[in-house]
């Protein structure tokens, strides 16, 4: 009884407006919670920083750089940052590829505009491709844990769970009153899904 693709009756398709002013509002407040609450000196960026790299042209240029950053930085922080903005789409109403094209977007519209440093290519590889899978393992996994006929405290905590693992698919869910809604039937994909947890001691 699970579904192939979510139901377009209940999940249409959304203005093309939608995911750009979701994937803007996503680097809005991710600067500026690096700047005034992390405190990270990389975020403060302004017209200078702006015009400068505006000049440094495209990725292959050769005003871009490739960055020293760490495994967990361009693996998993990128990553996580590039899905925002596929599922600031995907939960829009657009299939896979569709939503790909959006990470790009997002993540050239960071470097160009959410950092003051030389803008680093393998920093926005990352960002688009690992936010390609990365976004999509998440919008399945949500689309697991959401189900829109049920209430109360079930209801509650599987949103809860969407908003850690995909905030801008919650945040459009919020927008656009689905976060209540209710459902006769199931309208998500669903996947087959297996959780092996283990855990020991290593000394």
């Amino acid at each position: 009884g699970d579904l192939l693709n979510d139901d377009p009756a209940y999940n249409k398709r959304k203005s093309i407006w939608r995911p750009v002013a979701g994937i803007i509002g996503t680097n809005v407040i991710t600067n500026l919670t690096d700047t005034y609450i992390l405190k990270y000196g990389y975020s403060r960026v302004g017209f200078v920083s702006w015009r400068r790299n505006l000049k440094a042209g495209f990725p292959w240029g050769s005003s871009w750089i490739w960055s020293p950053d760490r495994f967990g930085m361009n693996f998993f922080i990128h990553p996580y940052g590039g899905g925002t903005f596929f599922n600031a789409t995907r939960a829009n109403g657009y299939n896979f590829w569709e939503s790909s094209a959006f990470v790009l977007f997002g993540s050239y519209m960071w470097k160009i505009f959410g950092e003051n440093g030389t803008p680093e290519r393998n920093s926005l590889i990352a960002t688009t491709f690992g936010g390609m899978f990365l976004g999509e393992i998440f919008y399945r996994l949500g689309s697991n844990i959401l189900d829109d006929q049920t209430t109360g405290a079930n209801r509650f905590f599987r949103e809860f769970a969407v908003a850690i693992i995909s905030p801008t698919r919650f945040a459009n869910r919020l927008f656009n009153g689905d976060l209540t809604r209710l459902t006769p039937e199931e309208v998500y994909q669903k996947e087959p899904l297996n959780v092996t947890l283990s855990g020991g001691y290593h000394r």
